[in-house]
């Protein structure tokens, strides 16, 4: 049986057909606390790279930018928003991968290192 439904209204009927009415002010609390934690989260772990990398003054700027773009999620359909947060979440690969590249050699290093000193050879490096 389908209902031709997808996403938050796919659970908002789930939920209502388990717990009648309540179903759907479980789910649409449920929603404002998970985006509402998400925003905190990230803009707090935006605004310390921020702070990190350009200074105090950065987080500022990175505020106001931070605010628009809440203010223009909030106006577009929900999946031009969850895209357009995949494709942002997924450019974290490229600095991540980067760094890793750059920091492979200190890791062997300090693994052989900590090896010799505790008479442990069994860490596997490939």
């Amino acid at each position: 049986m389908s209902s031709g439904k997808d996403g938050t209204a796919l659970t908002q009927t789930a939920f209502t057909i388990g717990f009648g009415s309540f179903g759907d002010i479980f789910i649409a609390i449920c929603l404002l606390f998970f985006a509402f934690s998400t925003i905190l989260g990230w803009h707090f772990f935006g605004e310390i790279n921020a702070r990190y990398l350009f200074g105090k003054k950065a987080a500022k700027v990175y505020f106001v930018i931070v605010l628009v773009f809440i203010i223009i999620g909030s106006m577009l359909k929900v999946d031009i928003v969850w895209s357009l947060a995949d494709f942002f979440n997924a450019l974290m690969v490229i600095p991540n991968a980067l760094a890793l590249l750059a920091l492979s050699g200190t890791v062997v290093a300090l693994s052989k290192k900590f090896g010799e000193k505790n008479n442990t050879y069994n860490i596997y490096i490939i």
